[in-house]
C-alpha cells in the first residue's frame, strides 16, 4: 500500500506547471525585485507547510499577506498549490480557518501531474482523510448556492405574488 504522506510529497515536487515568478517588465527595478523576492519567500513557505506541517512557516506566510506583500491566494510558481491547499493536506484546521477569514478562495485549483484533473483544497483534504477540513471548505460553497436560491425565491415571490396584492391597496 502506498503511503499517502509520500504520495503527497511526491505530488508537490513533481509539479512543473504554473506561472514563472520572473518579472517580464524591467527586472532590475527595486519594486519588481521586492515582488519577486516576496513571491519566492511565499513559495518556500508553502513548500515548508506542504512537506512538514510548519506552524512557523504559516505564521510567516500570514505576515506577508497582512503586509500586502502577497495575496492570500498566492499560488506556488511551480505547481499552483496555495497555502490553503497545503494547510488542508496537513490537517491544520486553525490555519485553514485563518486563511478563509482573510479571504482565501476555496475554489482555487491545482493541476494533477500527467492528468487532465484539477483539485481544490477540499478535494486534497478529502483525499488524505481530513474530512472535517474538506467539509469546512465546502460549506462556503453550499451557503453561496443557498443565498442565491433564497434571493431568487424572494424576487419571484415579491414580483409575482406581492405585486398584485399591492395593486389592490
Amino acid at each position: 500500500m502506498v503511503n499517502k504522506e509520500n504520495m503527497i510529497n511526491a505530488f508537490f515536487h513533481s509539479q512543473e506547471i504554473g506561472v514563472n515568478c520572473s518579472s517580464a517588465s524591467n527586472p532590475g527595478s527595486d519594486q519588481n525585485s521586492t515582488a519577486h523576492q516576496s513571491s519566492r519567500n511565499a513559495d518556500e513557505l508553502i513548500g515548508k507547510v506542504w512537506t512538514g506541517s510548519s506552524e512557523q512557516a504559516f505564521r510567516d506566510f500570514m505576515t506577508l499577506v497582512k503586509d500586502g506583500s502577497i495575496p492570500v491566494d498566492h499560488q506556488h510558481s511551480r505547481n499552483s498549490i496555495t497555502m490553503l491547499m497545503a494547510a488542508s493536506v496537513k490537517g491544520m484546521k486553525d490555519c485553514v480557518t485563518n486563511l478563509l477569514e482573510h479571504g482565501a478562495n476555496a475554489a482555487t485549483q491545482c493541476k494533477i501531474p500527467f492528468q487532465e484533473k484539477y483539485l481544490t483544497a477540499a478535494d486534497l483534504a478529502m483525499h488524505v482523510g481530513h474530512f472535517e477540513i474538506s467539509e469546512l471548505l465546502t460549506v462556503g460553497e453550499n451557503v453561496e448556492v443557498i443565498i442565491i436560491y433564497v434571493t431568487y425565491i424572494f424576487h419571484f415571490l415579491s414580483t409575482d405574488l406581492l405585486f398584485p396584492f399591492l395593486c389592490m391597496l
